[in-house]
């Protein structure tokens, strides 16, 4: 009698062991599903947020270019009215005929005296005194 009742008792113990191991399984299973459903929904929230980010980023920037592109616009055109602004402030007058009797004069020396340059420094001299001339009155006005 006394072995059976301990057999008994082994295989209830046994049984318990079992139970137990199984409802030990049973939990870390649960707990591994747990975390892994966890970690998906932490990974799931961090992609979002970076999408939010770059989304941002990404607004700003093109904000930037658009802003820059305004003022390099404007730039332009602000520059384009003084050029316009400046070229009506000053005339367009030609200056050809300026001292033209002088000019012929160097350039008939130059030619009758091709070896000697030096013998027209008369005439050249006397060109660039009209020219001077010529510049005096042009800035006093």
């Amino acid at each position: 009698k006394k072995k059976k009742k301990k057999k008994k008792k082994k295989k209830k113990k046994k049984k318990k062991k079992k139970k137990k191991k199984k409802n030990e399984s049973n939990h870390y299973g649960h707990f591994m599903e747990e975390a892994h459903l966890t970690s998906l929904k932490i990974r799931q929230e961090k992609e979002a947020e970076i999408q939010r980010v770059q989304e941002h980023w990404r607004n700003q920037l093109l904000n930037l270019t658009e802003h820059y592109s305004k003022l390099a616009e404007q730039t332009e055109a602000e520059y384009r009215a003084a050029v316009e602004d400046i070229q009506r402030s000053f005339s367009k007058e030609s200056f050809n005929d300026v001292c033209s009797e002088q000019k012929g004069c160097v350039l008939k020396c130059y030619k009758e005296n091709k070896d000697k340059p030096l013998f027209c420094a008369n005439e050249v001299k006397e060109f660039a005194s009209c020219v001077d001339k010529f510049r005096i009155d042009k800035l006093a006005r």
